[in-house]
Protein backbone atom coordinates (compact mmCIF):
# COMPACT_ATOMS: atom_id res chain seq x y z
CA UNK A 1 0.00 0.00 0.00
CA UNK A 2 1.54 3.27 -1.17
CA UNK A 3 0.29 5.25 1.83
CA UNK A 4 2.55 3.06 3.99
CA UNK A 5 5.51 3.52 1.62
CA UNK A 6 8.70 4.26 3.52
CA UNK A 7 7.28 3.44 6.93
CA UNK A 8 8.87 0.71 8.99
CA UNK A 9 6.44 -2.08 9.98
CA UNK A 10 5.96 -0.77 13.52
CA UNK A 11 5.16 2.69 12.14
CA UNK A 12 2.58 1.23 9.78
CA UNK A 13 0.97 -0.65 12.66
CA UNK A 14 0.92 2.55 14.73
CA UNK A 15 -0.76 4.47 11.92
CA UNK A 16 -3.45 1.86 11.28
CA UNK A 17 -4.06 1.18 14.99
CA UNK A 18 -4.20 4.89 15.78
CA UNK A 19 -6.71 5.48 13.00
CA UNK A 20 -8.91 2.61 14.22
CA UNK A 21 -8.67 3.86 17.81
CA UNK A 22 -9.70 7.35 16.70
CA UNK A 23 -12.72 5.98 14.80
CA UNK A 24 -13.79 3.80 17.74
CA UNK A 25 -13.41 6.71 20.16
CA UNK A 26 -15.44 8.94 17.86
CA UNK A 27 -18.25 6.37 17.65
CA UNK A 28 -18.24 5.97 21.44
CA UNK A 29 -18.33 9.75 21.84
CA UNK A 30 -21.49 9.97 19.75
CA UNK A 31 -23.13 7.02 21.52
CA UNK A 32 -22.34 8.30 25.02
CA UNK A 33 -23.31 11.86 24.16
CA UNK A 34 -26.71 10.71 22.85
CA UNK A 35 -27.17 8.58 25.98
CA UNK A 36 -26.24 11.55 28.16
CA UNK A 37 -23.34 9.74 29.80
CA UNK A 38 -19.88 10.95 30.86
CA UNK A 39 -17.52 11.40 27.92
CA UNK A 40 -14.50 12.94 29.65
CA UNK A 41 -12.45 9.73 29.76
CA UNK A 42 -12.72 9.36 25.99
CA UNK A 43 -10.40 12.32 25.45
CA UNK A 44 -7.54 10.17 26.72
CA UNK A 45 -8.16 7.78 23.82
CA UNK A 46 -8.42 10.69 21.37
CA UNK A 47 -5.06 11.98 22.60
CA UNK A 48 -3.44 8.56 22.32
CA UNK A 49 -4.82 8.01 18.81
CA UNK A 50 -3.54 11.42 17.67
CA UNK A 51 -0.05 10.59 18.92
CA UNK A 52 -0.17 7.19 17.22
CA UNK A 53 -1.25 8.78 13.93
CA UNK A 54 0.98 11.82 14.24
CA UNK A 55 4.37 10.09 14.50
CA UNK A 56 4.05 8.03 11.28
CA UNK A 57 2.36 10.96 9.53
CA UNK A 58 5.33 13.19 10.35
CA UNK A 59 7.66 10.50 9.02
CA UNK A 60 5.66 10.36 5.77
CA UNK A 61 6.01 14.13 5.41
CA UNK A 62 9.77 13.85 5.93
CA UNK A 63 10.04 11.06 3.33
CA UNK A 64 8.04 13.12 0.86
CA UNK A 65 10.25 16.15 1.51
CA UNK A 66 13.41 14.05 1.09
CA UNK A 67 12.06 12.73 -2.21
CA UNK A 68 11.37 16.24 -3.53
CA UNK A 69 14.82 17.41 -2.43
CA UNK A 70 16.46 14.40 -4.09
CA UNK A 71 14.59 15.00 -7.33
CA UNK A 72 15.62 18.67 -7.42
CA UNK A 73 19.25 17.94 -6.53
CA UNK A 74 19.47 15.18 -9.14
CA UNK A 75 18.24 17.60 -11.80
CA UNK A 76 20.88 20.11 -10.70
CA UNK A 77 23.57 17.42 -10.74
CA UNK A 78 22.65 16.46 -14.30
CA UNK A 79 23.22 20.09 -15.23
CA UNK A 80 26.51 20.32 -13.32
CA UNK A 81 27.94 16.79 -12.92
CA UNK A 82 31.33 17.95 -11.61
CA UNK A 83 29.84 19.72 -8.56
CA UNK A 84 31.22 17.58 -5.73
CA UNK A 85 29.15 19.21 -2.97
CA UNK A 86 25.97 18.59 -4.94
CA UNK A 87 26.99 15.00 -5.67
CA UNK A 88 27.66 14.43 -1.97
CA UNK A 89 24.22 15.84 -1.13
CA UNK A 90 22.53 13.52 -3.65
CA UNK A 91 24.52 10.57 -2.28
CA UNK A 92 23.49 11.37 1.31
CA UNK A 93 19.80 11.60 0.37
CA UNK A 94 20.03 8.37 -1.64
CA UNK A 95 21.43 6.60 1.41
CA UNK A 96 18.69 8.07 3.59
CA UNK A 97 15.83 7.00 1.31
CA UNK A 98 17.39 3.63 0.46
CA UNK A 99 17.19 2.66 4.13
CA UNK A 100 13.39 2.95 3.96
CA UNK A 101 11.02 0.14 2.83
CA UNK A 102 9.68 2.12 -0.13
CA UNK A 103 6.69 0.93 -2.15
CA UNK A 104 5.62 4.11 -3.94
CA UNK A 105 6.62 3.78 -7.63
CA UNK A 106 7.26 7.51 -8.06
CA UNK A 107 9.60 7.66 -5.07
CA UNK A 108 11.35 4.49 -6.23
CA UNK A 109 11.81 6.04 -9.68
CA UNK A 110 13.21 9.24 -8.17
CA UNK A 111 15.64 7.17 -6.14
CA UNK A 112 16.65 5.10 -9.18
CA UNK A 113 17.25 8.22 -11.29
CA UNK A 114 19.55 9.60 -8.60
CA UNK A 115 21.40 6.29 -8.36
CA UNK A 116 22.01 6.35 -12.11
CA UNK A 117 23.41 9.88 -11.82
CA UNK A 118 25.78 8.60 -9.13
CA UNK A 119 26.86 5.70 -11.34
CA UNK A 120 25.11 2.94 -9.39
CA UNK A 121 23.09 1.25 -12.15
CA UNK A 122 22.79 -1.99 -10.20
CA UNK A 123 20.87 -0.39 -7.33
CA UNK A 124 18.82 1.66 -9.81
CA UNK A 125 17.88 -1.51 -11.67
CA UNK A 126 16.52 -3.08 -8.49
CA UNK A 127 14.43 -0.03 -7.61
CA UNK A 128 12.95 0.47 -11.07
CA UNK A 129 12.14 -3.25 -11.26
CA UNK A 130 10.29 -2.94 -7.96
CA UNK A 131 8.46 0.18 -9.18
CA UNK A 132 7.33 -1.58 -12.37
CA UNK A 133 6.12 -4.61 -10.43
CA UNK A 134 3.89 -2.27 -8.41
CA UNK A 135 2.83 -0.08 -11.35
CA UNK A 136 3.85 -1.56 -14.75
CA UNK A 137 2.75 1.54 -16.68
CA UNK A 138 4.18 4.19 -14.39
CA UNK A 139 5.64 6.81 -16.72
CA UNK A 140 8.57 7.73 -14.46
CA UNK A 141 9.58 4.11 -13.94
CA UNK A 142 9.34 3.36 -17.67
CA UNK A 143 11.53 6.40 -18.45
CA UNK A 144 14.16 5.29 -15.94
CA UNK A 145 14.08 1.76 -17.38
CA UNK A 146 14.77 3.17 -20.86
CA UNK A 147 17.67 5.18 -19.45
CA UNK A 148 19.16 1.98 -18.01
CA UNK A 149 18.68 0.25 -21.35
CA UNK A 150 20.65 3.05 -22.99
CA UNK A 151 23.55 2.37 -20.61
CA UNK A 152 23.46 -1.35 -21.37
CA UNK A 153 23.26 -0.81 -25.13
CA UNK A 154 26.13 1.67 -25.04
CA UNK A 155 28.41 -0.77 -23.20
CA UNK A 156 27.39 -3.86 -25.19
CA UNK A 157 27.61 -2.25 -28.63
CA UNK A 158 30.96 -0.66 -27.77
CA UNK A 159 32.33 -4.09 -26.86
CA UNK A 160 30.95 -5.48 -30.13
CA UNK A 161 32.71 -2.79 -32.19
CA UNK A 162 35.95 -3.22 -30.23
CA UNK A 163 35.87 -6.93 -31.07
CA UNK A 164 34.81 -6.39 -34.70
CA UNK A 165 36.07 -2.92 -35.71
CA UNK A 166 35.33 -3.52 -39.40
CA UNK A 167 31.69 -4.52 -38.91
CA UNK A 168 29.66 -1.67 -40.48
CA UNK A 169 26.38 -2.84 -38.94
CA UNK A 170 27.80 -2.85 -35.41
CA UNK A 171 29.32 0.59 -35.99
CA UNK A 172 26.03 1.97 -37.30
CA UNK A 173 24.16 0.67 -34.25
CA UNK A 174 26.75 2.09 -31.87
CA UNK A 175 26.74 5.42 -33.67
CA UNK A 176 22.95 5.63 -33.19
CA UNK A 177 23.23 4.94 -29.45
CA UNK A 178 26.09 7.43 -29.11
CA UNK A 179 23.93 10.11 -30.76
CA UNK A 180 21.12 9.30 -28.35
CA UNK A 181 23.41 9.41 -25.31
CA UNK A 182 24.96 12.69 -26.48
CA UNK A 183 21.55 14.36 -26.55
CA UNK A 184 20.75 13.80 -22.87
CA UNK A 185 22.28 15.18 -19.69
CA UNK A 186 24.70 12.74 -18.08
CA UNK A 187 26.09 12.85 -14.56
CA UNK A 188 27.16 9.22 -14.15
CA UNK A 189 30.94 8.87 -14.46
CA UNK A 190 30.33 5.25 -15.51
CA UNK A 191 28.07 6.24 -18.42
CA UNK A 192 30.38 9.08 -19.42
CA UNK A 193 33.31 6.62 -19.47
CA UNK A 194 31.30 4.22 -21.61
CA UNK A 195 30.47 7.09 -23.94
CA UNK A 196 34.19 7.88 -24.17
CA UNK A 197 34.87 4.21 -24.99
CA UNK A 198 32.21 4.32 -27.68
CA UNK A 199 33.69 7.45 -29.25
CA UNK A 200 37.14 5.86 -29.18
CA UNK A 201 35.80 2.70 -30.84
CA UNK A 202 34.25 4.84 -33.58
CA UNK A 203 37.47 6.82 -34.04
CA UNK A 204 36.16 10.05 -32.49
CA UNK A 205 39.27 10.75 -30.44
CA UNK A 206 38.45 14.36 -29.54
CA UNK A 207 35.07 13.44 -28.08
CA UNK A 208 36.55 10.38 -26.39
CA UNK A 209 39.23 12.48 -24.68
CA UNK A 210 36.72 15.12 -23.56
CA UNK A 211 34.44 12.50 -22.02
CA UNK A 212 37.10 10.46 -20.25
CA UNK A 213 38.58 13.66 -18.79
CA UNK A 214 35.11 14.64 -17.58
CA UNK A 215 34.59 11.22 -15.98
CA UNK A 216 37.92 11.52 -14.17
CA UNK A 217 37.07 15.03 -13.03
CA UNK A 218 33.96 13.56 -11.38
CA UNK A 219 35.78 10.51 -9.98
CA UNK A 220 39.59 10.64 -10.24
CA UNK A 221 39.84 7.03 -9.00
CA UNK A 222 37.36 5.45 -11.41
CA UNK A 223 39.28 2.39 -12.64
CA UNK A 224 37.59 1.97 -16.08
CA UNK A 225 38.21 5.65 -16.86
CA UNK A 226 41.86 5.42 -15.79
CA UNK A 227 42.38 2.30 -17.90
CA UNK A 228 40.73 3.93 -20.91
CA UNK A 229 42.79 7.11 -20.47
CA UNK A 230 46.04 5.11 -20.37
CA UNK A 231 44.98 3.07 -23.40
CA UNK A 232 44.16 6.21 -25.36
CA UNK A 233 47.48 7.82 -24.36
CA UNK A 234 49.36 4.75 -25.57
CA UNK A 235 47.41 4.70 -28.83
CA UNK A 236 48.07 8.38 -29.43
CA UNK A 237 51.70 8.15 -28.31
CA UNK A 238 51.10 10.53 -25.43
CA UNK A 239 53.20 10.12 -22.25
CA UNK A 240 51.13 8.97 -19.23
Amino acid sequence: MSFLSGLYPYQGVMLIAGTLLFVVALILLVVLAVAGKEIGKLFLFFGLSIVMIGFPAYTKIEISKDGVTLEKDTTKLLQNPTDKALRDSVSANVSKLSARPLSDPNTLSTLARAQIALGDDGAAEQNVKKALQIAPRNADAVAVQKRLELDRNLAQLTTAVEHSPNDPNAKAQLDQVVREASQIQLASPVTITNLARAHAALGNQTQATANVDKALQIDPNLAPALILKNKMNMTNGTPH
